[in-house]
């Protein structure tokens, strides 16, 4: 500009160059002034909007996209100031190259600094306020992995308490512990997804926070929160390696409950089938079996409605049993009874016997009480019995062929001696008497109450002797009759009463004194 300008020209540039570029200098640097007052109030007004962000109630994506926007502000600023400290040093060095020529400014120098240096406050600034939004956000976005780590925690913890058992919560069993491996199966596999997920996610924001620029990245309070991301993927691989064990336990109880559950099924429809034959024994015998099958599957799994269910079953299947078992014992009880009945009027007390205590077993089958009807015909039977005994002689008894061939003679005998006195051959057929007598007396000495002889031998005495045998007849029930009313030897006045039956049944007041001692045995 000198060697260009006039004589004039040189001596004004000597006297007043320097205050003209001075002037020049700041005029230049006041816009740029003007630009760093407003990079100044959006980066105060950029920190409040950070300052004053509130991510509790958004959406993750939403929050992190709000973190981001004010991040961008504080980025752009940055950009801005850069722009301005670019062209500050072009006036540096411009200030410079004046002062290498001779027209160097203290005051200028000393304006160019202090611009630089609050460029310089401002450029940190941003940077500070940048890594701020980048922490915080970080801070953020940890918290929720953080919370969703404890969640899925929390989760296995509450697989695992439904596997290893609950206190009761059915008043009927106030001292139970209930088991849900059902349950804890969902559970598990909920939080062994989750935490495999947060793994993943753990990694990303892990590899988010290290991928910025080395002032975000190195800076303290972004690197913290990647190294507290690195114990928090640490603490959700624990949780993982705990999850795998219960969830393949949980899973084998499980199946040994659909198991138990299963054959107890099977085993109550094999009740029903055997309780439509009328196998009873079967039939109850499957449905304890039903009922033990399903408590083993409630005692592995606790499952309400099946244990409100089945023994709702059980009971109405159990019941069905005894009622169909009742009315065949019923039945069966009366048909025995009727047979009884009809053996007992034919005599036949020992086959009567046989019926009722048939009957009587047929019925303990279902009744803890006795059937009335059916002891009293018991008593009955079993009292004709014992006036019965020894008034016949068994077919098994050591003796009866020899004593059934002394009461054949005695008939004989007796048969051929009242032939003979009918046709007026009396001493003959004494004769004949006696030898009958003999062999009922004979059978006597063993079996003194043998019906046929006691009856043969008074059959006897009325052919030789009438009036003997009306004084003999008449005493021998005068003697039933005192120890009827006296309750003396019921059993010897009932035998001594029917074999004078058998003789005479329509001598006056035999058959009453028969009912009497028939009612007191």
């Amino acid at each position: 500009l000198a060697d260009r300008s006039t004589a004039f020209g040189k001596t004004v540039l000597a006297t007043r160059g320097v205050r003209w570029l001075d002037l020049g200098h700041a005029i230049d640097s006041l816009g740029t002034w003007t630009a760093l007052a407003g990079l100044q109030a959006a980066l105060d007004a950029g920190e409040l909007n950070l300052l004053g962000f509130d991510p509790g109630a958004l959406e993750r994506g939403v929050a992190l996209a709000g973190f981001s926007q004010r991040r961008q502000a504080f980025s752009a600023g940055l950009g801005s100031l850069e722009t301005l400290r670019a062209r500050s040093a072009e006036r540096a060095a411009a200030l410079s190259e004046r002062t290498r020529s001779g027209f160097g400014s203290d005051a200028a120098t000393a304006l160019q600094g202090e611009l630089d240096g609050w460029i310089g406050v401002a450029y940190d600034r941003a940077r500070d306020l940048e890594t701020l939004a980048v922490a915080t956000a970080a801070s953020y976005e940890y918290g929720l992995l953080e919370a969703a780590v404890a969640a899925a925690g929390e989760l296995a913890a509450q697989g695992r308490s439904f596997l290893e058992g609950l206190p009761s919560d059915d008043p009927a069993l106030p001292e139970a512990t209930f088991h849900y491996p059902g349950k804890a199966i969902a559970a598990l596999g909920s939080a062994d997804a989750s935490l495999k997920a947060l793994v993943r996610d753990i990694a990303a924001f892990q590899s988010t926070y290290r991928a910025g620029p080395a002032y975000l990245s190195g800076a303290d309070s972004v690197a913290s929160w990647v190294q507290r991301a690195a114990a928090l993927a640490a603490n959700a691989g624990e949780f993982i390696a705990q999850v795998a064990p219960l969830a393949t336990e949980a899973r084998q109880r499980k199946q040994q409950a659909d198991a138990a559950r299963q054959e107890a099924e099977r085993r109550m429809t094999e009740a029903a089938a055997a309780l439509k034959k009328a196998d009873f024994d079967t039939a109850r015998a499957r449905l304890e079996d039903a009922g033990r099958r399903f408590l083993a599957s409630l005692e592995l799994e606790q499952d309400p409605a099946l244990r409100r269910d089945a023994d709702r079953r059980l009971q109405e299947l159990a019941a069905s049993i005894v009622k169909a078992q009742n009315d065949l014992v019923v039945a069966r009880t009366r048909q025995l009874l009727t047979q009884s009945k009809d053996l007992y009027s034919r005599g036949l007390f020992d086959q009567a016997e046989s019926s009722l205590l048939q009957a009587r077993s047929v019925w303990s089958a279902t009744n803890a009480t006795a059937e009335s009807e059916v002891e009293y015909w018991l008593k009955l039977v079993q009292t004709a019995l014992t006036v019965k005994s020894g008034r016949d002689i068994p077919a098994t008894a050591p003796l009866y062929p020899e004593m059934s061939q002394l009461l054949s003679l005695a008939r004989t005998y007796y048969e051929e001696g009242a032939a003979l006195i009918a046709r007026k051959e009396v001493s003959a057929g004494v004769a004949r008497l006696i030898l009958a007598q003999q062999k009922v007396d004979e059978v006597k000495v063993v079996f003194p109450l043998n019906q046929e002889a006691r009856v043969l031998e008074l059959r006897i005495l009325k052919v030789r002797d009438q009036d003997q045998f009306n004084r003999r007849f008449a005493d021998s029930f005068l003697a039933a009759k005192a120890q009827v009313e006296s309750n003396l030897s019921l059993a010897e006045a009932y035998s001594s009463l029917k074999d004078l039956e058998s003789i005479n049944p329509s001598y006056r007041g035999l058959r009453e004194l028969i009912v009497t001692v028939e009612i007191k045995l």
